[in-house]
């Protein structure tokens, strides 16, 4: 959204007229895009030790060219309360009656104090008045030189010190009379900052940094022989500050020289120790490998045990029922003794011919295969244990059996694929 008001004009300095109480520090003249208007504004700012209640101008405008556009208005700030340094006037806007205006001369026509006294201009004009330079203008942004003046003329120092008409600006910026031999806001003499000597402030800012400079120059560090030489460099040939750069690039030499052998034997070590970690950490997982496997190995057995003391002496039937439309049921008997042998006695059933839709239990004929010298051991791991058995007949059908018993633990799946067996009850 476009700004409402557009700036015409602006005042380039500073305006005063010898022992007026005030300085137009700003003026602007402004157009309202709105309206069509043209405003003037003024800041003024009090330098009288008195209290100001009201303030008289007059505005003249003036054309493009600089021309006289009618007549001079005045304007009137009235119900002031302004002390010394105390800014007024900016929040108001004077109204000029031709939108043509595009500069403007002024006038300070009174100035009325809180006691009623009146400060009258004998024609009113006023004139510009230059601004201070900043220190950094002054002494060509000499930081260390900076630093000095404020070390020796006060740590407030914002501007070089400068006189205008009967006033003196001091390097606060406070605005004094000349007949303030101090200033009213720092209370810094006048004869004091206008009869500085530049070159011995030199010599002091020269003075301090050298001393600065061999407080560095003192250490063994890098980092402050490098401040120490970065000091000395700025001194511009003073004393023996060459020398001592000098002397200082010498001792850099040696001490990045051993820099880089400290570093080289730093890289070695935190090589070694790093291969060291590793070796440790190899280690350890593998010492972490032994003790898992021991403790399995241990759990193993006393898993085992567990099983063959549930096994032995004990014997397990298993059989598979078919209905009436199969051919045969299975069954098969394990007996489990003490020496890692069992007996297998696995018998096929063959059933009599079914009656159409009825079931029957009838056993046509029976074969059997017996072996009563097989061996039996414990495998698989300690989360699926599996009985493992050697048995010399081959069982009917592919070598491959599958007999369920229904008990009280469930159904139970025994699979008996050649001389292999899966006990799941085992756990």
């Amino acid at each position: 959204m476009p700004e409402r008001y557009k700036r015409l004009y602006s005042l380039g300095k500073s305006l005063y007229s010898e022992k007026s109480p005030v300085i137009v520090v700003a003026g602007a003249l402004l157009n309202d895009t709105v309206t069509g208007m043209v405003i003037a504004q003024l800041k003024f700012k009090s330098i009288s030790e008195k209290p100001i209640k009201a303030v008289i101008v007059s505005i003249q405008s003036l054309s493009t060219t600089g021309e006289i556009i009618g007549e001079e208005l005045e304007h009137q700030y009235l119900d002031l309360d302004v002390s010394r340094d105390d800014e007024f006037g900016q929040k108001e806007a004077i109204k000029l009656s031709d939108k043509t205006t595009r500069s403007f001369n002024v006038k300070l026509i009174e100035v009325i104090f809180s006691d009623n006294s009146i400060w009258k201009g004998k024609d009113g004009m006023l004139e510009a008045i230059t601004a201070p330079d900043s220190l950094t203008a002054a002494f060509n942004n000499d930081q260390d030189l900076i630093e000095q003046y404020k070390i020796e003329f006060g740590k407030n120092s914002t501007t070089y010190p400068r006189r205008e008409k009967d006033l003196w600006i001091c390097n606060c910026g406070a605005i004094n009379h000349d007949f303030e031999k101090q200033c009213h806001l720092c209370n810094v003499d006048s004869d004091k900052l206008f009869n500085a000597d530049i070159n011995a402030l030199i010599d002091h800012k020269n003075i301090r940094i050298y001393k600065k400079a061999l407080e560095y120059f003192q250490s063994d560090t890098i980092e402050s022989l490098e401040k120490s030489k970065l000091l000395l460099a700025g001194l511009s040939k003073y004393g023996d500050s060459e020398e001592k750069i000098v002397e200082i690039n010498k001792r850099l030499t040696v001490l990045n020289e051993y820099k880089q052998n400290e570093q080289v034997k730093y890289l070695q070590q935190q090589k070694k120790a790093k291969t060291r970690k590793s070796i440790i950490a190899s280690f350890c997982a593998l010492a972490a490998i032994v003790i898992c496997a021991l403790i399995y190995r241990i759990s193993w057995n006393n898993k085992v045990n567990s099983i063959n003391s549930y096994l032995v002496g004990e014997t397990f039937h298993y059989f598979e029922v078919y209905d009436a439309y199969d051919k045969y049921h299975n069954v098969i008997d394990l007996t489990f003794n003490d020496d890692g042998t069992c007996i297998v006695d696995f018998r096929v059933n063959y059933l009599k011919d079914p009656e159409p839709g009825k079931l029957t239990r009838g056993i046509k004929s029976t074969e059997q295969y017996l072996d009563d010298h097989a061996t039996y051991k414990i495998g698989g791991s300690i989360f699926n244990p599996k009985i493992i058995i050697n048995a010399s007949f081959t069982v009917p059908g592919g070598n491959t059996l599958t007999v369920k018993e229904y008990d009280y633990e469930g159904n139970t799946e025994i699979s008996l694929h050649a001389n292999y067996v899966d006990y799941i009850n085992l756990h």
